[in-house]
């Protein structure tokens, strides 16, 4: 089942829930209305027959309250029997035999009592300078002052007559009668929550494929770039967490297209880098195998042999080192490494590749040797790199030349050469990765990631690496990397 069909289920089923409790609750508050109308108007009833009650013992006359009963029990269906009891005689109307114990009945009664004259005999003696007897009759009753004592006597001509009336209701027939009463108001009310279950259902609907329609985009999407469209982009039109989802899958696939990107720049300059050298290498090796080579040019291709050798593991170190991390070069373990030595073992491996072009090689005078606290795998490889480019751009017969100073605060080296020189507008690009800044014509060989790495190694250590050049004149590297001892710089370690 998709996801959109579940929230609208789950949204629809909540949504009903939801209505049918309002309109369980309504219909509830409507029938609590209906019986405490229909208790109302009971109560009516009695208070009518207790004023004809009333009227009848007052008049004396029960034949009046009997006939009132018996015109009341024909009107009223719902009254199933009506007792009257005076001086202890209970006259009944109806038939109360099917309700035992009056049950399935609703009694309600009424008390009226004859209102019997009293009379009052008051008997006083007058007093000397005594203020007449006053009388004041008010809505309270009657106040009499007298100026002595009196005796007041009470009579009345009779005991007063009593009588009590009941009525019985049916109480299943005032259920129908409410039940009748509600039965509009139900359909009213289902119509009403049919409505809004439907509208309910709808909105449900609508926001489910609403909420869902990016999720299904973002599912195309992940099947496109699964099929290699690595250039799919979702739109990112949304604030919530679908947006942030929206963003993360554009970032994803835009680190997957530059990481596809680097690992085929890095196969094709492999395997350009290598192909060209191992195929001079074949050739020296067949010559020699067969011995073709005259012994005064043995010497000759041995050297070529062994620059095109160092030019391959130059190439392979550059390219393994960038690919095990992408995301910059990581410092490795410090500690105290002099320069000279540093230079002295680059030169030593690279010396056939200046050899076999005739290039004048000046290292740094013995007098400035100087040491930094560094990574020394790091420094060799930058120190490499600018050698190694020096001598591949660095014509025949030319020269290079390799000095380094320092203060407290940092050491500085240069490479130079008097190579061919870098076009003002390469100089900008040429840190980075895979960018090539030689004439074409000329067409030398190189894979664009040695002064990369460089640049990386070198801000890596907190260093700068800036050049200088002049087209057909050469080129000046200079290196600075800050010093950084630890306290009590071990100078000694050499």
């Amino acid at each position: 089942m998709r996801l959109a069909t579940k929230f609208s289920l789950m949204t629809a089923a909540l949504i009903g829930a939801v209505v049918l409790a309002v309109a369980l609750t309504i219909t509830q508050a409507q029938k609590g209305i209906l019986e405490a109308q229909e208790r109302e108007r009971l109560e009516a009833v009695m208070d009518g027959v207790g004023r004809i009650a009333q009227e009848s013992v007052d008049a004396r006359d029960e034949l009046m309250l009997i006939s009132y009963l018996k015109h009341l029990k024909r009107d009223r269906p719902e009254i199933a029997v009506a007792e009257v009891t005076r001086r202890g005689r209970t006259q009944t109307l109806g038939e109360p035999a099917p309700y035992a114990e009056g049950a399935g009945l609703i009694r309600l009664t009424r008390t009226a009592v004859e209102r019997v004259p009293v009379t009052f005999t008051v008997n006083a003696y007058p007093a000397r300078d005594a203020a007449p007897p006053e009388v004041k009759v008010s809505s309270e009753g009657i106040s009499l002052n007298l100026p002595s004592d009196a005796l007041v006597k009470m009579t009345q001509e009779r005991k007063p007559q009593t009588v009590l009336v009941s009525l019985g209701f049916i109480e299943d027939s005032l259920k129908a009668e409410i039940r009748r009463a509600l039965k509009p108001m139900a359909h009213r009310t289902i119509a009403i929550a049919a409505f809004f279950m439907s509208l309910g259902g709808l909105g449900a609907m609508t926001l489910g494929k609403l909420l869902t329609s990016p999720l299904s985009a973002l599912t195309a999407a992940v099947g496109a770039v699964g099929r290699g469209k690595l250039d799919t982009v979702v739109a990112e039109d949304r604030r919530d967490e679908v947006g942030v989802l929206e963003h993360s899958f554009n970032e994803m696939t835009s680190r997957i297209k530059g990481l596809m990107q680097f690992k085929e720049d890095l196969l094709h300059t492999l395997t350009h880098e290598l192909n060209t050298p191992l195929t001079g290498l074949k050739g020296h090796l067949e010559l020699w195998r067969d011995r073709k080579l005259p012994p005064e040019a043995q010497a000759e291709a041995l050297a070529t042999m062994t620059a095109a050798v160092l030019r391959m593991e130059s190439s392979l170190g550059n390219a393994l080192r960038l690919f095990r991390d992408p995301a910059g070069l990581g410092p490795g373990p410090r500690k105290v490494v002099w320069l000279d030595d540093v230079f002295g073992q680059v030169l030593s491996i690279l010396s056939p590749l200046a050899g076999s072009k005739r290039i004048t090689v000046r290292p740094p005078p013995e007098a400035s040797s100087d040491f930094l606290y560094a990574d020394e795998d790091m420094l060799r490889q930058v120190i490499a790199n600018l050698v190694s480019n020096a001598f591949k751009y660095t014509p025949e017969g030319g020269e290079v030349s390799l000095a380094l100073e320092g203060d407290a605060g940092e050491v500085r080296f240069w490479v130079s050469d008097t190579g061919c020189g870098i076009k003002p507008e390469d100089i900008p690009h040429i840190f980075t990765k895979f960018y090539r800044a030689d004439d074409p014509s000329r067409r030398i060989p190189g894979s664009g990631l040695g002064l990369s790495i460089a640049h990386r190694a070198v801000t890596t250590m907190g260093g700068t690496i800036k050049v200088e050049s002049q087209v057909g004149k050469g080129s000046i590297f200079t290196v600075a990397i800050p010093r950084k001892p630890r306290a009590g710089a071990q100078e000694n370690q050499r």
